[in-house]
């Protein structure tokens, strides 16, 4: 079974995502992200999932949720965003997926989110892909995520990957990029990447951010 996820605000749906489910019963988790101008009042937004193709059977749904940051034009909270969409082969180095620039209005705290589709290549296999948040060239520790995808009666596995990266940044411009790479198997296909970045300004901005982020592994 395939489903597809999406965003829909004002009627309009932007990149989807798809993740496959079998008889495992396995659970999958799918996320969406998506930056979009909109006029002053009330905005509805809806998280959308249908099935794909002709597959048959039933998935359940389970604690789906949608969150909505609204920033003003005039805010000293920058926001920049890049959905290139598209395919992409991932290879062995690292790869610049998405890419964005904003601009610090002082000493500021940046936080970064970064989502994709991973799927096989054509001709089947196996494969292992790898994202990243780079901050003006430079790794943010804790921010590498994988997801592998493998053939099956169809054309292989569809699963989603996300990523959340927070730093600190001075004032001035700012280069967000979402960075991907294969680590293992023959290979991978990444599929309408994006890249949503905010700088938040250390005093004045009336929106307090907290964050920790974990680069070790924990037994649970």
């Amino acid at each position: 079974f395939q489903a597809v996820a999406a965003v829909r605000v004002r009627g309009s749906e932007g990149h989807a995502r798809w993740v496959d489910v079998g008889a495992d019963e396995v659970r999958r988790e799918v996320s969406v992200l998506g930056v979009l101008h909109v006029p002053a009042g009330a905005i509805p937004i809806d998280l959308v999932v249908a099935r794909s193709g002709s597959q048959t059977g039933t998935a359940r749904l389970t604690r789906p949720r949608v969150a909505a940051l609204f920033v003003p034009d005039a805010s000293r909270v920058r926001v920049c965003a890049h959905a290139p969409g598209g395919f992409s082969a991932v290879g062995g180095e690292l790869h610049v997926a998405a890419t964005c620039t904003a601009s610090a209005t002082g000493p500021s705290r940046a936080i970064v989110f970064g989502s994709a589709g991973v799927a096989m290549p054509d001709g089947g296999g196996s494969g292992r892909a790898h994202i990243a948040v780079r901050i003006d060239g430079g790794d943010v520790a804790g921010s590498d995520r994988s997801a592998d995808v493998y053939a099956d009666a169809g054309d292989g596995t569809d699963t989603p990957i996300a990523t959340v990266a927070t730093a600190a940044v001075a004032d001035g411009s700012h280069t967000f990029e979402l960075v991907d790479r294969h680590t293992g198997g023959t290979g991978s296909v990444l599929f309408t990447p994006a890249i949503v970045a905010l700088v938040v300004p250390d005093d004045g901005s009336r929106l307090v951010l907290c964050s920790r982020l974990d680069d070790i592994a924990q037994a649970v």
